[in-house]
């Protein structure tokens, strides 16, 4: 392997100032480096690999997968495996009515939530545009699309190449929210209320947030009441609320969905990704619901065997 070391600069990844681990094998949460050292990964790789690495449970259920076939697009044969997964999953995470679109990553799950809701507003007569409006600390993926949505300001394109497109409201958290007494409330999801009047309700197709802030600041929880006051100031509204669930989804913050903290939250739409694919196969379900009365959630079935839904 160390030939192809000359060319590593022609690989574009992610880079970090810290030099590459060369890692000869790994097992669970920990990674084996070629100088005979081990590392505790407490990242979770980037935070996906929740059910630790080189599993023979999971290697197990791929390999008899494989053994059937390796492709099962559901416009070639019929879908019984995604069929298994998005019932398996609904139930697990207490929404067991949700229709789901099956994608590869989260950003692309973040892409194909963004023109569902457009589609979604559109159907219902009563929207002149699709505006998708986000916050100021915001981080929803890295496509074109979800750079210039969010407020990642490292990762932000330019001004002149964001589509016109940018975050709307402050984050619910200092510094970016500042009060002069106090700190952050419930009272602070009247910001979302202010960004969908400017515009007009009538151009806004969705609010897209993310329960627990993570990429670009890192877990910041959000205050006590303001999912809920978001989601009822989008229902008088008739604006959808989505939930990125990319970093938070299935159990990450111990529940099944980080929203799961707060009583009566319960998004429109919802995006997962890194939890389920578990590092072993890119993999994100955007989950579509209609809507209910605030407050109702079914129960979820405990996380038993969770290795069966990471594909």
């Amino acid at each position: 392997m160390d030939r192809y070391l000359s060319q590593r600069e022609r690989l574009l990844t992610s880079s970090r100032p810290l030099p590459d681990l060369d890692v000869v094998t790994a097992s669970g949460p920990w990674l084996y480096l070629s100088d005979g050292r081990r590392i505790y990964d407490g990242s979770s790789g980037l935070i996906c690999v929740n059910v630790g690495r080189n599993s023979r449970k999971v290697f197990s259920r791929i390999e008899e997968q494989f053994s059937r076939a390796s492709f099962g697009g559901a416009a070639v044969v019929r879908p019984d495996p995604q069929l298994q997964l998005m019932d398996r999953l609904c139930h697990a995470v207490g929404r067991p009515e949700d229709s789901v679109a099956l994608a590869t990553c989260g950003t692309l799950g973040v892409e194909i939530a963004v023109a569902l809701a457009r589609n979604i507003a559109r159907v219902r007569g009563d929207k002149r545009r699709g505006d998708i409006l986000t916050s100021t600390l915001s981080y929803h993926g890295m496509s074109a699309l979800t750079l210039a949505l969010a407020g990642n300001h490292v990762r932000r394109p330019r001004p002149e190449d964001a589509f016109g497109l940018g975050p709307a409201f402050p984050a619910p958290y200092p510094p970016t929210h500042h009060h002069t007494e106090g700190t952050c409330t419930a009272s602070c999801a009247d910001e979302v209320a202010k960004a969908i009047d400017s515009r007009g309700a009538e151009n806004v197709a969705a609010i897209l947030l993310e329960p627990v802030n993570g990429t670009t600041c890192g877990a910041f929880v959000p205050p006590d009441g303001y999912l809920r006051r978001v989601q009822e100031i989008c229902q008088e509204r008739d604006v959808l609320v989505i939930h990125d669930e990319v970093l938070t989804g299935l159990w990450r913050t111990g529940t099944p969905l980080a929203s799961h903290h707060w009583d009566g939250v319960e998004p429109d739409l919802c995006i997962l990704s890194k939890g389920l694919g578990a590092g072993f196969r890119p993999r994100s379900p955007h989950r579509h619901q209609p809507r209910r009365p605030a407050g109702h959630r079914p129960r979820p079935e405990q996380p038993a065997h969770r290795h069966h839904r990471h594909r």
